[in-house]
Order: structure tokens, then sequence, then C-alpha cells
């Protein structure tokens, strides 16, 4: 299997003498192909959009506070309340059904996006394990070969 391009960042170990290693943020996306790049976009589009509506969302209901604390002071009708509360009440609905949309499709995308990068863990460990030597599980002291040998024993 081609690694499409990228370059895998392999773990490197401290310098200390316990066994903890440290890892970069690329880490996170050694298993990335080109093919998986149709789904990171759209997600990092999606994930961007979504992030943009909370912001709307703040300044529409600051609309609706301030139309109602106007009509408070006496500074505008009951009539002219009425209409700036219903272009922001609609501009709410559009704004939670745009956000609905676009999380539950950011969401999606990052879920199947974690999948492919599993499914490319997965290959890449069993065709390492295919390709070690018979010697190699034999010499293992955990695991299940060395179960099932102390258990014939």
């Amino acid at each position: 299997m081609g690694d499409g391009g990228f370059q895998r960042q392999e773990v490197v170990p401290d310098d200390d003498d316990n066994d903890e290693a440290t890892t970069s943020w690329r880490a996170l996306f050694n298993f990335t192909t080109r093919s998986h790049l149709n789904i990171l976009i759209p997600g990092v589009i999606l994930s961007t959009l979504s992030g943009i509506l909370l912001p709307a969302l703040a300044i529409f209901f600051g609309r609706f506070f301030d139309a109602l604390s106007a009509f408070g002071t006496g500074s505008i009708s009951g009539d002219a309340l009425a209409q700036r509360v219903l272009v922001n009440t609609y501009a709410l609905i559009v704004i939670g059904g745009v956000t609905w949309i676009m999380k539950g499709g950011y969401f999606t995308v990052w879920l199947v996006f974690g999948e492919m990068q599993a499914k490319s863990v997965r290959e890449v460990v069993f065709q390492s394990l295919l390709d070690r030597d018979l010697e190699w599980f034999e010499s293992r002291t955990s695991g299940v070969g060395s179960l099932l040998s102390r258990l014939q024993t």
C-alpha cells in the first residue's frame, strides 16, 4: 500500500530512560493518503463554516435584544418591535437549520475520515505482521503464542 506521496512521521523516543515517546500533531495524519483528502478537505471546510455560525447567532440574538431594549425605552413602537422581532426570528430559524446541517455534516465527515485512518492503520499493522518471520512470533514473551506454549507444558 502506497502512502500517496505523504511522508510518515516516526515516533521519536525521549532522551530520558523511560519508555515514553513524544509525538507531534503531524503524527495524527501519519496514515493519511491522497484518497483521504477527499474527506479531510470537506471536513476542514465544514468545521470552519460551523465555527462561523456561532458568532452569527450571537449577532442576531443581539439585534433581537436591541429591539426589545429600544421598545422598553420607548424609542420604537409596538409595530416596529414586532417587525424587528419577526425578521430576527426568521434569521435565527435559518441559522439554526444551517447550524444543524453543518454540524451534522462535519460530524459525519470527521467520523468517516477517522474510520478511513483506522482502516489504514489496520492494513499497515496487518501487513507488517504478515511480513514477520515465524521465529519472531515464537520469541515473544507475552501474547497468545507464549500463552499457548505455557498451556501446552
